[in-house]
């Protein structure tokens, strides 16, 4: 499978463990919820255009994302961001100076840790002041395919990310460190222990453009580009 196709298989099924929805059309995922209201169509197979439920979705109140993975969407009235989906192939070998014994994987109980890193590392303003579990559900450190790794400094979770394994595929999703801890290596330490948490598996990620030279530098090559269409009421 291309990394194309497996990120956006794996970024639809991610979405609907955050999101209540359902497939509208084929390819294409509506999901709708959160406080305040969200509406997410992740799109799994190329398409050039929204038609049906999707369609009318985009008018909804509230906050809009339209993940296209194939960046073949044209949608007026959202802002577009492409960001590189890459991949680090399981052959590359991963230096033992990248060990690092900061990082530790959390468990289920500890997602608020990761979660509040999220909010606040992005940052994600329409989730401030924090609260847990607007952006996270409470168990899912518990569903299959899912776990989260994190850094403590000065006694406080500061570095995280999490990693969704659909049984095809290893995504990263949402890696994070807070503003006054940058700078320091951590989201480097986590981006190595993670891959040596899926030993023997490939690793994909959609980059952003301050993250894209450290992934190039652990060995993520770009493959495609990811397509986020948003508006914000």
């Amino acid at each position: 499978m291309d990394t194309v196709r497996a990120y956006a298989w794996n970024m639809a099924e991610m979405r609907r463990h955050l999101l209540p929805g359902r497939t509208v059309a084929p390819g294409i995922d509506l999901l709708q919820g959160g406080t305040p209201p969200l509406t997410w169509i992740s799109v799994w197979e190329p398409t050039r255009e929204l038609t049906g439920k999707a369609r009318e979705a985009l008018s909804d109140p509230g906050s809009l994302t339209v993940e296209d993975p194939f960046g073949l969407l044209e949608l007026s009235g959202t802002r577009r961001t492409t960001r590189p989906i890459m991949r680090r192939p399981a052959a590359i070998p991963l230096p033992e100076a990248e060990a690092s014994r900061k990082v530790r994987e959390l468990a289920a109980a500890e997602l608020p840790l990761a979660e509040r890193v999220i909010v606040d590392g992005f940052p994600m303003p329409a989730l401030q002041p924090y609260s847990p579990s607007r952006l996270l559900p409470t168990d899912l450190l518990d569903r299959r395919g899912w776990r989260a790794w994190a850094i403590r400094r000065l006694g406080a979770c500061v570095s995280t990310a999490l990693t969704f394994d659909d049984d095809n595929t290893v995504c990263v999703y949402w890696m994070a460190t807070l503003p006054e801890h940058r700078s320091l290596g951590l989201a480097r330490q986590i981006l190595s222990a993670l891959v040596r948490g899926h030993e023997g598996r490939d690793i994909v990620l959609v980059a952003t453009e301050d993250g894209q030279p450290l992934y190039e530098s652990l060995g993520f090559v770009s493959e495609g580009a990811c397509s986020l269409h948003q508006r914000s009421d």
